[in-house]
């Protein structure tokens, strides 16, 4: 009577997994019941890519050559998509040019 309790209890245990001992025959005497366990799976994180190509600098600088052979560099600083602002607080809407900036910047 006390083995057919047994059985029907692991019988009417839905979420159990039961496993015997090994051999040929189940022990009913011994069973070890295990727990399903639940399996978590974790998305991939997205990341984006920058890519080199994509990515230009926050500041640039134009380098003027004047017509005594000095340098005069000018620094460019990106305030918007395809928008530079010079040293005077002037916009350009590309990177302009050292003819661009000569007339503002170089020597005359």
């Amino acid at each position: 009577m006390k083995q057919r309790l047994l059985g029907l209890a692991l019988v009417l245990l839905p979420a159990a997994m039961i496993f015997t001992t090994g051999c040929a025959r189940p022990h009913w005497r011994h069973p070890v019941v295990v727990q399903p366990v639940p399996v978590v799976v974790a998305p991939t994180p997205v990341t984006e890519d920058k890519s080199p190509r994509e990515t230009q600098p926050e500041t640039v600088v134009v380098v003027i050559r004047n017509p005594n052979g000095s340098k005069t560099p000018v620094q460019l600083t990106r305030v918007g998509h395809n928008q530079w602002k010079g040293p005077r607080g002037e916009v350009y809407y590309q990177i302009p040019s050292e003819e661009q900036l000569r007339p503002a910047y170089g020597l005359r």
